[in-house]
């Protein structure tokens, strides 16, 4: 996994994650040009999607290992409420769009790249579990209209 911007402008994760990067972030910002920042910016986003898709991958897996519910008697939904802080709204939804986007090999692959966002995933494992079949004929189609359609978009495109 990467743990930084991917041009290594601005550190995100690492051996500088457990100290406060508040001032070195700030000046670091100010020495950017606004077409480097603009750039720093999308990128991040696009290593958030990634880490989203990332975390998805990694639960899906968790779960089939059974370790919320044989280590911490949990279940997956209840040990991502204690462990990762989620809510009771949103820790259902990350199981099952991480259950469905194992389903997805060509979702899964654009969506950890960085190229699908995570509401567009989530729209994607919905559309799945209505139509099952329907969907795997067409998910490769699917998954490109997700990498360029914002979410908005991609719903209309679904529901048809």
């Amino acid at each position: 996994m990467k743990n930084s911007i991917l041009d290594r402008e601005v550190t995100v994760l690492g051996e500088t994650a457990d100290r406060d990067l508040t001032s070195e972030l700030h000046d670091h910002i100010h020495g950017l040009f606004d077409d480097q920042l603009e750039r720093v910016v999308v990128e991040l986003k696009q290593l958030i999607d990634a880490s989203s898709a990332q975390l998805l991958v990694l639960l899906d897996e968790l779960e089939q290992r059974q370790i919320p519910s044989t280590t911490h008697h949990l279940s997956t939904t209840a040990w991502l409420g204690y462990f990762c802080r989620m809510t009771p709204t949103e820790a259902p939804g990350v199981t099952k769009a991480a259950r469905s986007l194992a389903q997805m090999s060509h979702v899964e692959r654009q969506a950890i790249a960085g190229k699908i966002p995570p509401a567009s995933v989530r729209l994607l494992a919905q559309a799945r579990d209505r139509h099952p079949e329907a969907f795997a004929e067409h998910e490769r189609a699917f998954a490109d209209a997700a990498a360029s359609l914002d979410a908005g978009e991609l719903r209309r495109v679904v529901s048809h």
